[in-house]
């Protein structure tokens, strides 16, 4: 049963506390009193609260001088306060809650409705926000896993593929295994398929710091050109390069150059023959964009809500690494990756903070 989430009510007046318990009373809410400032802060140190509900005049410290202590704790600066007044605050009383992190103001005597509704609408959002962090933990711990196993394992697979991939082609060398030639080319392929999945396990379980210098996408977008044009030609495809002018920031380029192959490739496998890759960088809001597109028929809800999963896919030949690598690298360049998708194709955000 998932735990009940934390309301805080803050009052000097008892009935004003009892008057809220009654309108909010719910099996979801947990609802905590402060008969003061002094005892909401001593219960914001305890507890981790979805909203505030604070009533402006109290004695000793009043309703705006404890949202300012409220703010000051880290762990605290983010929660909603209601302000709740008994009296029409002047705009500059507003302003002042406002700037101390309000999000909204209620008069009494409270509308039991509106204040219901209020409340619901913040539940929700701060169930939301759990429920991303959640995911996103999950997401970090898998990826911690896989590093473990990718690094215990590596060297044990790799060593008898590439004592086997040698002896087959010693094979293909002999007169008695002509009439195998076909077989054996076949066999080496499966293996090298094998050792590139490994080598893109190693990449997504890699924690060791990466090598950053000062570099422009734009260089490493135009050198791979040529490799995502004749990549497209072979699926059929056509493929536009649009750049801008962008800034130098500090950058991996051998992992940056990593994540737009991976996008590029998982574009074309998401389209029919005839269908357009789009590639475009940009500068927006004091961050250099790289966004690709494709017009394939988007991305499965169940997929899209845990995209980067590792192993997750929906193709019908795919490990689902390629993605997971691509959130892996830009975690690692504190970049975000960002998704639309729709029936006409889907659209990948890679930002990078300047």
């Amino acid at each position: 049963m998932k735990d009940k989430v934390k309301i805080l009510m803050v009052d000097d007046r008892v009935e004003n506390l009892l008057a809220l318990e009654a309108i909010l009373e719910s099996n979801s809410y947990d609802l905590i009193r402060a008969n003061s400032g002094h005892e909401a802060l001593k219960q914001v140190l305890e507890h981790d609260f979805a909203l505030i509900l604070l009533d402006v005049q109290m004695p000793e410290i009043d309703g705006y001088e404890t949202a300012s202590l409220i703010r000051m704790r880290e762990k605290s600066q983010h929660i909603p306060i209601i302000f709740i007044t008994a009296n029409y605050q002047e705009q500059e009383q507003i302003n002042k809650g406002y700037e101390l992190g309000a999000i909204d103001y209620i008069l009494k005597p409270v509308n039991p409705a509106n204040l219901r509704y209020k409340v619901a609408r913040f539940v929700e959002l701060y169930n939301y926000q759990d429920e991303m962090i959640e995911e996103e933990m999950l997401r970090s711990h898998q990826l911690r896993l896989l590093g473990e196993m990718a690094a215990g394992v590596s060297h044990e697979v790799r060593n008898p593929i590439t004592g086997v991939r040698a002896y087959l082609q010693l094979m293909q060398g002999k007169s008695e295994f002509l009439h195998y030639q076909e077989d054996i080319s076949l066999m080496i392929s499966e293996l090298d398929r094998a050792r590139l999945l490994i080598s893109e396990f190693l990449s997504l379980g890699r924690s060791r710091t990466s090598q950053f210098e000062m570099d422009n996408l734009n260089t490493i977008v135009n050198a791979l050109k040529p490799l995502i044009l004749a990549d497209a030609k072979h699926h059929k495809m056509t493929a536009i390069i649009e750049i801008s002018d962008v800034p130098d920031f500090s950058l991996n380029s051998k992992e940056i150059r990593q994540i737009i192959l991976n996008l590029c490739r998982n574009a074309l496998e998401a389209m029919a023959p005839g269908g357009r890759l789009v590639i475009k960088t940009y500068l927006e809001n004091d961050q250099v964009v790289l966004s690709i597109q494709d017009q394939g028929k988007g991305i499965n809800p169940e997929i899209l809500k845990k995209l980067g999963t590792p192993f997750l896919t929906d193709k019908e030949n795919g490990n689902g690494l390629g993605l997971s690598i691509c959130y892996s690298i830009a975690a690692r360049h504190n970049a975000a990756i960002e998704v639309s998708t729709s029936s006409k194709g889907t659209m990948f955000f890679v930002k990078f903070k300047l």
